[in-house]
């Protein structure tokens, strides 16, 4: 998993979905935004920051078909200045995460895959909170209180 900078050892370890990062640039609602932003800020600083090799991908692949070349260059370099920056760490995916995904996605049929196994990373990692969007997972208060009394895992939204 690598090794935290020591600013950020005893820091609440927090997992961000990609949804997250795309709030960034491409939600709408203003509200949600500017809660991204603040809570993209705060990494670093108030917060440990983890993120999955498949949030990655799904954040990658949305920057990438931005049709404007120097709105594209911009999206791409927050993102690195985001995992640089704000030591956000990448966390892979591991043979164990799918068998908990299948489990999770028993628990909640609702969501996607790339989500769970974003959650999935999130517990074996040890993360306090998945930061997430997410309505499939936001929406459902069972699901929630599952996921904390099972793995001690709070899933949020930024506020």
């Amino acid at each position: 998993m690598g090794i935290l900078p020591g600013r950020l050892i005893g820091k609440p370890q927090h997992h961000i979905d990609a949804a997250i990062v795309i709030g960034v640039f491409f939600t709408r609602d203003e509200k949600i935004k500017d809660a991204c932003i603040a809570y993209c800020n705060s990494l670093g600083y108030k917060y440990a920051g983890n993120i999955s090799l498949v949030s990655l991908g799904e954040i990658t692949k949305k920057f990438g078909a931005i049709k404007y070349k120097l709105a594209r260059e911009e999206a791409m370099v927050f993102l690195g200045d985001f995992l640089r920056k704000k030591s956000v760490k990448i966390c892979y995916l591991e043979e164990a995460d799918i068998d908990l995904t299948k489990e999770l996605k028993r628990m909640n049929y609702r969501c996607d895959i790339p989500e769970l196994l974003s959650l999935a990373v999130a517990i074996r990692s040890k993360a306090t909170v998945f930061m997430t969007l997410d309505d499939c997972m936001l929406e459902s208060e069972k699901f929630i209180a599952e996921i904390r009394n099972k793995y001690g895992i709070s899933v949020q939204k930024p506020r």
